[in-house]
């Protein structure tokens, strides 16, 4: 039976697939997301490894920069729940109606 959520990589090399809707999805202020989406912040979420389902390929880090800005293969399917790092949000950068964490939640 077909998972509800298929995914993948910027290169398309590896690919997943999960059911559960994510608990944790976040918009990250800190350097690192930064630094790895090329903005100013990054917006990501985890699942149970339980829940996860590699199809093919194998994960490894890549850089890249993209003008599509393509993650999930329905990236409208994922709506952030909390911004967190918001002590490294830029002074331009407005919050979003959400829970608020300056640092990683606990």
């Amino acid at each position: 039976m077909a998972r509800k959520y298929t995914a993948r990589c910027a290169c398309g090399a590896v690919t997943f697939e999960f059911d559960k809707n994510p608990d944790f999805i976040a918009v990250c202020h800190c350097l690192d997301c930064k630094k790895a989406s090329g903005g100013e912040a990054a917006t990501w979420f985890g699942v149970p490894e339980d829940d996860f389902t590699l199809l093919s390929g194998k994960p490894k880090a890549f850089h890249y920069v993209a003008d599509s800005g393509k993650g999930l293969d329905h990236p409208e399917m994922i709506t952030p729940k909390l911004e967190m790092y918001t002590k490294r949000r830029l002074k331009w950068a407005k919050p979003l109606d959400m829970p608020q964490f300056e640092e990683m939640p606990h």
